[in-house]
């Protein structure tokens, strides 16, 4: 257990790490808890009466904590993602994005907190933590995804590339038909966080030191925390003797390593399901209209992710029939030889499911007869 004493600003006072035995008071769901910070709900506050003053303080300080993370450089990056509502038989009756709230943010803030401070603790005791890294997005990739800001008619940011610029480019296309795109286009330009002995700090969240700790039921990096920790408090009940390692550093490195890889695929797994079973639902929608927005570009067409199915198909260039479509990679477009029409990363278009195929896990579209976009090049 880490216990946190924080000043009104949001400063880390004090920390104290000790083995503790947690008592619930109250189980409380995000949706509840939502109902009484956020919504007010007059009959929800009056029933959990005793837990309004706890619930308002942890509220303001998660607030802080947001604002303080914010002006520190913290990445604002707001990429939905998608919650599968199956029926009895275990197939999918409807897709949804998963809802977050700031009861949710509320757990995140002090997660990180505690996070933060178990990598500041095992620091400060010479020790060698098992951090959580996340190094700084390729020069490159950034000057890529520069231009294809540009070419939306965005206003480019003076460099250096680092979290301020980012941060400005995402305050632009927030709540507009391009915040879906440019946060997904800048999440792939993005390096992948990993585990690591090495003090590269986490450029995501704008942190020198972080680490970890809050899940160790579920997450082996942060058993090993853990178990590092309670390895300093034994060794400070001892009489204060420098506590050693626990493992040999080079051992951390190469649990690091492991972890790292086992963690990509866990998440290549949990993605390829997700895929599989979105297909077989949009399988049982051929012929069926929907919306979306172009989400890539490249020699055989343009890609659509369908409105709130977080689900991508292909329009096959051979599908447009009305012009012969070129290719315009550095912005991001197809444009039509003889209308100047285009198709461009970010434009909404209507669309038909055309073909699914399950095996392949391939969706092919149509572009919607309807949709008479006659957007010109200029």
């Amino acid at each position: 257990t880490v216990i946190m004493e924080f000043s009104r600003s949001g400063e880390l006072l004090k920390k104290r790490f000790t083995r503790g035995l947690i008592r619930s008071a109250h189980r409380f769901t995000y949706d509840t808890v939502k109902h009484i910070v956020i919504d007010k709900a007059p009959l929800t506050r009056r029933k959990h009466k005793p837990f309004l003053t706890p619930l308002k303080w942890a509220y303001e300080l998660a607030t802080i904590l947001q604002l303080r993370r914010t002006q520190q450089g913290s990445l604002s990056l707001a990429v939905a993602e998608a919650k599968l509502l199956l029926n009895e038989s275990g197939t999918i009756e409807s897709i949804v994005p998963a809802e977050r709230n700031f009861a949710h943010q509320i757990i995140e803030e002090f997660m990180l907190a505690a996070n933060q401070a178990a990598a500041q603790f095992l620091l400060e005791n010479n020790q060698t933590p098992m951090l959580r890294i996340h190094e700084p997005p390729d020069q490159e990739k950034i000057k890529e995804f520069s231009e294809f800001a540009k070419s939306l008619g965005l206003s480019i940011p003076t460099p250096p590339f680092d979290q301020r610029w980012i941060n400005k480019l995402l305050a632009q296309v927030e709540s507009t038909e391009y915040e879906f795109v440019v946060n997904s286009l800048l999440l792939r330009s993005m390096q992948q966080a990993r585990y690591s002995i090495e003090e590269e700090g986490h450029f995501g969240l704008a942190i020198e030191h972080y680490t970890h700790f809050t899940s160790p039921i579920r997450r082996y990096p942060d058993l090993i925390v853990h178990r590092q920790i309670i390895n300093l408090l034994n060794s400070h009940k001892k009489g204060g003797a420098p506590a050693k390692e626990l493992a040999p550093a080079k051992s951390l490195a190469q649990s690091g390593e492991h972890l790292s890889n086992a963690e990509r695929k866990a998440v290549e797994a949990e993605r390829e399901l997700l895929e599989r079973m979105k297909v077989l639902y949009l399988a049982e929608k051929i012929g069926e209209p929907y919306n979306g927005t172009i989400s890539g570009v490249n020699d055989n067409g343009f890609f659509v992710e369908l409105d709130d199915l977080f689900i991508s198909g292909l329009v096959p260039i051979a599908s447009l029939k009305d012009d012969y479509y070129l290719l315009d990679s550095k912005r991001h477009r197809l444009i039509g030889d003889i209308s100047g029409r285009l198709f461009r990363v970010g434009q909404r278009v209507k669309i038909i499911v055309e073909e699914v195929d399950t095996l392949r896990k391939r969706i092919t579209l149509t572009l919607d007869p309807t949709d008479t976009d006659d957007a010109r090049d200029r």
